[in-house]
C-alpha cells in the first residue's frame, strides 16, 4: 500500500536528533523498561521526521524556475514603465529563456518519473503486476466494518500460554541483522498508528540501529513486546469482484508500528532458517527459491502424465478456505510452532507473546472504528503471518500420505488435491475436511470447485466430489495462482485473453506515455507491462496457438501506437519500424524453445514488414530521430505524417483509405499520393493543425 504523501523530504535532521537522544534511550532499555523505551523512540522519530507539505506549485517548479520567473516579471514591469526598446528586448529575451527553462524542467521531471516507474518495477516484480484496489465506499458505515471484523477476529476466548522456565536462549539479535532488515524495507508504504515511514528509519539507520538492537534484544530476553506495538490500523481493500457493499468482498490489511514490523522481519528470517527444511516439499508459498510457477508446473505435470494414457482423466479439487489467515486458532499456532522447532526458545516465546491479544482500529478516509480486540488469526501484511500459516498447515501433508494416488499441492492457503481415481479423491477430500475441522479452518463449499481434465468426451456421470454431504461445483475453467486452466489442458486461450486484457488496462494507467522518450517508454513496457502479459509464459509457451501469439503481439503494437500518438488502425508493421523494435514473439524466441507456431507467426510478420513502401523510409520520422526524445509534443504529427501522410484529409474521397491512382487533391486538383500534403502549394491548413483534428 502506498503512502498518502507522494514524497518524503530527505534531511539529516532525524539522524542529528536521534544522536542527541541516544544515551537516554539506551539507559531506559538497560532498565528493562521496554514500554518506556519504545514510547520514547517513537516520540523522537515523530518529532524529528520531516512532514511533507502540500505544494501549490508543480513539483518540478524549483528555485531556479522561481528566480527566473521573478526576474522575468521584474523585466516586464521595467519595460512597461519605461517603454524603452532595450528594456522590451531584454524582457522578451528573459521570457524566452523562462519558457525554455519551464519546458526543460517539465521534460526532465516527466522523464525521471517514467524512469522511476521502470526501476521500481524491475526491483520488485509485485509492483509491476499489482493493480489499484478500490477503496471501500463512503456510503458503508464504519460501524458495519466494526461489527464484521469483530465477528471474524474475536471468535476465540482470550487465553494465555502456560509459562515455563525451561526456555533455551537464542543468539542475541545482532546490529547487522537490524541493518539488513531496515535496508530490505520498501519505500512508499503506508505508515501505521505511529505515523513513521520506512524512509524515516532508513535515513537514520546508522544511528537508530544501535538503540533498536538493544530494544529488540530486551524483547527477546523478556519474551514480550511493548504495549504500543499491539495496536495497528486496518485498511480495507476491495477484492475486485462481488458487491462492493458486502464486507465479505474486502480484505483487511494491517498497518503496524514500523519498529515492530522490522522486528517481525528479523524473527521471520530467523525462524525460516530453522523450520524451512521441516516444511513439506509440496508447500510452495512464501518460501526461499519457491514460486507460484513451480506450484502450477507440479500440477500440470501430474495432469499431463495422466492424459498420456488412452481415455486418461485427472480430477482436481481447488480448495478455498473462508478467511484462512483471519480464523487461525492462535493456541494451535503456538503449539505447532513448538512442535516443529522441537523446543521452546526465546524466539518462539516472543512469537507466542506477539500472538496474544492485539488491538485493531479500522480506518477509512473520513472516520475510524472503536478498538477491536483480535483473539484469533494472524495479521495480513505482517512478515511473520505467511510463515506461521505454513507451520500450522505443515502436518497436513503427513495426514494425506495414506492417499497414495492423490497429490496435494499448497501455496500458503491456496491448495489443490488431485488424482486419477475419483473415489480415492473423495476419500482424500473427506480426510482434508476432517483435518480442517480439527484445526478450526472453514472450507468454503461455494468456492471450492472440481475440475476434470480430459482429452475429450463428456464428463463422467460419477465424476463428482462431496464436502459435508454436498456436491461441490464442477467447472471447465479455473484461475489457479494467476493462471487460468481449462479442462482440455492443452490450450491456454482463456489465460492469454485474460492477460492481454489486463496488460492493456495497465498500459492506460501509465501517465504521460506519449511525452516520455521512446527509450524510457520501452523500459516501462518491459518492466511493467511484460510481467503482466507474460505471466506463466514458461509454462504456456509450447502450447500457444498462432492466434494466441498474434493476440499477445497486438498488446505490444497497441503500446507502441499509444507511445507514438498513433490511432489503433495504424498498420502495426509501420509502428515497429518507427520504433526500431523487434516483434514481441521474436524476443521471446531467444529466451524460450522454438515452436512451429512461433516460427510461423514471426515469418508472417516479417513478410508484412517487407511490404512497406519505399517512400516511408524517406520521411522525417525515419531520417530525423529527435522526435523520440522526451516531451516532444508534436511527436504524433511526425509519426502520423509517416504512417498515412494525412492523405484522407486532403483527398476528395474524405473517408480514411489507402492512397491509389484515383485519388485527387481537393486543394490543387492534382494526383494525391500518400505524402502529397508535404508538397501541395494550395494548402490552407498546416500539417500540425491537421494532426490536432
Amino acid at each position: 500500500m502506498k503512502t498518502e504523501t507522494s514524497t518524503l523530504k530527505k534531511t539529516r535532521r532525524i539522524e542529528k536528533y536521534i544522536l542527541g537522544k541516544q544515551e537516554d534511550i539506551m539507559q531506559i532499555i538497560e532498565q528493562n523498561e521496554i514500554d518506556d523505551a519504545a514510547r520514547k523512540m517513537t516520540e523522537i522519530l515523530q518529532k524529528a521526521a520531516p512532514t511533507a507539505k502540500e505544494r501549490k506549485a508543480k513539483i518540478w517548479f524549483d528555485a531556479e524556475c522561481y528566480n527566473m520567473r521573478k526576474a522575468t516579471i521584474k523585466a516586464l514591469h521595467r519595460a512597461r514603465q519605461t517603454q524603452n526598446s532595450n528594456e522590451l528586448k531584454e524582457y522578451a529575451e528573459k521570457r524566452k529563456r523562462y519558457k525554455a527553462l519551464i519546458k526543460s524542467k517539465k521534460t526532465e521531471h516527466i522523464e525521471n518519473e517514467g524512469k522511476m516507474i521502470a526501476e521500481e518495477a524491475e526491483k520488485d516484480p509485485f509492483v509491476a503486476t499489482k493493480t489499484t484496489k478500490k477503496q471501500m465506499p463512503q456510503e458503508v458505515n464504519i460501524k458495519i466494518w466494526e461489527q464484521h471484523f469483530t465477528k471474524i477476529l474475536s471468535q476465540n476466548t482470550p487465553t494465555s500460554s502456560p509459562q515455563t522456565d525451561d526456555v533455551r536462549a537464542c543468539q542475541p539479535i545482532s546490529h547487522a541483522e537490524v541493518l539488513k532488515a531496515i535496508k530490505r524495507t520498501q519505500n512508499k508504504k503506508a505508515a501505521g498508528p505511529d505515523g513513521i515511514y520506512y524512509e524515516h528509519i532508513k535515513e537514520a539507520k546508522d544511528i537508530i540501529a544501535k538503540p533498536l538492537t538493544g530494544l529488540y534484544n530486551r524483547c527477546l530476553e523478556t519474551g514480550s513486546i511493548p504495549q504500543i506495538w499491539r495496536k495497528s490500523l486496518m485498511k480495507v481493500l476491495y477484492k475486485g469482484k462481488g458487491d462492493p457493499e458486502d464486507p465479505n468482498n474486502y480484505r483487511g490489511v494491517a498497518l503496524e508500528n514500523t519498529m515492530f514490523k522490522i522486528l517481525t522481519k528479523i524473527l521471520t528470517d530467523r525462524l525460516t532458517t530453522t523450520v524451512d527444511s521441516l516444511i513439506p516439499e509440496n508447500q510452495f508459498g512464501f518460501r526461499p527459491q519457491r514460486s507460484t510457477i513451480q506450484a502450477i508446473t507440479a500440477l500440470l505435470e501430474a495432469i499431463e502424465e495422466a492424459l498420456r494414457h488412452p481415455r486418461g482423466k485427472y480430477h482436481v479439487v481447488f480448495i478455498d478456505y473462508s478467511k484462512a489467515f483471519d480464523l487461525l486458532d492462535r493456541s494451535i499456532i503456538t503449539t505447532k510452532l513448538k512442535e516443529i522447532v522441537g523446543e521452546e526458545n526465546t524466539t518462539t516465546r516472543l512469537i507466542g507473546d506477539i500472538l496474544k491479544n492485539n488491538k485493531i482500529i479500522i480506518k477509512d478516509t473520513v472516520s475510524e472504528s472503536e478498538e477491536i480486540t483480535q483473539t484469533n488469526g494472524v495479521l495480513q501484511g505482517d512478515p511473520l503471518s505467511p510463515l506461521l500459516f505454513n507451520i500450522t498447515t505443515a502436518d497436513l501433508a503427513k495426514t494425506m500420505e495414506k492417499h497414495t494416488g492423490v497429490q496435494l499441492i499448497m501455496y500458503a492457503d491456496d491448495m489443490t488435491i488431485g488424482g486419477k481415481n475419483i473415489e480415492e479423491l473423495q476419500e482424500a477430500s473427506t480426510t482434508l475436511e476432517n483435518w480442517a475441522r480439527q484445526n478450526k479452518l472453514q472450507i468454503n463449499k461455494n468456492k471450492t470447485q472440481l475440475m476434470t481434465f480430459r482429452k475429450g468426451g463428456r464428463k463422467g456421470k460419477n465424476d463428482e466430489i462431496k464436502f459435508n454431504g454436498e456436491h461441490i461445483k464442477s467447472v471447465k475453467q479455473y484461475k489457479y495462482l494467476g493462471l487460468t486452466l481449462q479442462s482440455t489442458s492443452t490450450t491456454f486461450t482463456a489465460h492469454i485473453t485474460e492477460k492481454c486484457t489486463a496488460a492493456i488496462k495497465a498500459i492506460y494507467t501509465i501517465r504521460n506515455l506519449q511525452l516520455l522518450s521512446l527509450e524510457t517508454a520501452m523500459k516501462i513496457f518491459h518492466a511493467k507491462i511484460c510481467p503482466i502479459l507474460l505471466y506463466g509464459i514458461e509454462i504456456t509457451w509450447e502450447k500457444l496457438s498462432k492466434q494466441n501469439l498474434r493476440k499477445m503481439e497486438q498488446v505490444k503494437a497497441r503500446y507502441l501506437k499509444l507511445a507514438l500518438g498513433l490511432p489503433k488502425n495504424t498498420q502495426s508493421r509501420l509502428t515497429y519500424e518507427l520504433c526500431k523494435e523487434n516483434f514481441l514473439i521474436e524476443e521471446l524466441r531467444y529466451q524460450l524453445p522454438s515452436t512451429k507456431n512461433s516460427e510461423e507467426v514471426i515469418k508472417e510478420r516479417k513478410q508484412k514488414r517487407e511490404e512497406i513502401w519505399e517512400e516511408f523510409y524517406s520521411t522525417d520520422a525515419m531520417t530525423d530521430r529527435t522526435w523520440t526524445g522526451p516531451n516532444r509534443k508534436l511527436r504524433h504529427t511526425i509519426t502520423r505524417l509517416a504512417t498515412h501522410g494525412f492523405h484522407h484529409k486532403i483527398c476528395k474521397n474524405e473517408r480514411f483509405h489507402e492512397a491509389n491512382d484515383a485519388c485527387v487533391c481537393k486543394h490543387c486538383d492534382k494526383k494525391c499520393s500518400r505524402y502529397h500534403i508535404t508538397i501541395c502549394k494550395n494548402l490552407t491548413t498546416s500539417i500540425t493543425e491537421y494532426s490536432r483534428e
